[in-house]
């Protein structure tokens, strides 16, 4: 698949959502061709609690790598593989991105049999907000396509973090194909009720599904009919 087709079917993606299932097609229309081979990448521990969270939703040809600077819950997260930053947590994300620099050979191991790699990372920390876009300049080198997924702060975190998060939000943004920022605070708003913490953490999860279903619902719709024509 070319970074052009990639575009133009998600250009293509708020005209797709209002058109009839997929079921309405034919699936012999897709048998002859290659499955997509698509990655999940969490980096860092918000990005790395989605993915083990949805691990069981994702379709089993969907691979998972997590990516973290912390050694003690790395390997708690349910990802077929996992990189280690070693040097443990940072204190900004500047310091994560540097500490990660020397681990590129992996990163790029890691995302070298995808096509397609979702990244997916908490941004207002080191780890997340300092990586996530390394990780999408490593993928960019090998030619995969990157939709990225920032997970933004509430506003009880404070002015710091969600500075931080924001600063984190346009960096990723300009090294990937696609962007989807998830706001845990508007989540939170669209609510309409009060719930416990724990529950707040995990609404990012179904968000999250959304942008992958979506996403790759808009690239088969978009290969069928150029199938069809």
């Amino acid at each position: 698949m070319n970074r052009r087709y990639f575009l133009d079917a998600l250009a293509a993606l708020g005209a797709f959502t209002a058109l009839p299932a997929l079921a309405g097609l034919d699936d012999k229309v897709f048998a002859a061709g290659a499955p997509l081979r698509i990655g999940v990448v969490a980096v860092g521990g918000a990005g790395s609690n989605i993915v083990s969270n949805l691990r069981d939703q994702l379709p089993q040809t969907t691979q998972t790598i997590a990516i973290n600077t912390d050694a003690t819950s790395l390997p708690d997260t349910l990802a077929d593989v996992k990189v280690l930053v070693e040097g443990g947590p940072q204190a900004s994300p500047d310091a994560a991105r540097a500490q990660a620099l020397g681990h590129e050979a992996a990163i790029a191991q890691a995302l070298s049999p995808f096509e397609l790699v979702f990244i997916v990372a908490g941004m207002g920390g080191s780890a997340g907000t300092g990586i996530a876009p390394l990780v999408a300049e490593v993928a960019k080198r090998t030619a995969t396509l990157t939709v990225g997924v920032a997970v933004t702060p509430f506003s009880f975190e404070g002015d710091k973090r969600n500075s931080v998060a924001q600063q984190g939000v346009a960096d990723l943004r300009g090294k990937v194909d696609a962007f989807f920022e998830i706001s845990n605070e508007r989540l939170t708003q669209s609510s309409g009720e009060s719930v416990p913490f724990a529950t707040l953490l995990r609404q990012a999860d179904p968000a999250f599904m959304k942008v992958y279903t979506s996403t790759v619902e808009a690239l088969i719709f978009s290969s069928s009919i150029t199938k069809l024509a």
